[in-house]
């Protein structure tokens, strides 16, 4: 709820559309890690083997690089 009201508040301010992105590939990681905990919680398709969970490798380094963007641009901004 906070990401999506961060990513509404940067569209109608006009901050640069890389952070918007950042905002967005954090919510979509958000939304498949909640979807993905909510089927493992359902026992159901545990016990019956229907769960199925996707085997991916996830880049994380180019995420933590945006982050670590973000931090600098609001540091510069600030003066800080």
């Amino acid at each position: 709820m906070g990401l999506q009201y961060l990513q509404k508040d940067m569209k109608n301010s006009g901050d640069l559309p890389q952070r918007i992105e950042t905002v967005e590939d954090a919510i979509e990681s958000c939304e498949v890690a909640v979807k993905t905990l909510n089927n493992m919680l359902l026992y159901d398709k545990i016990e019956t083997k229907l769960l199925a969970l996707d085997k991916s490798t996830i880049k994380v380094m180019p995420f933590i690089n945006k982050i670590i963007q973000l931090f600098r641009a609001q540091v510069r901004s600030e003066m800080v």
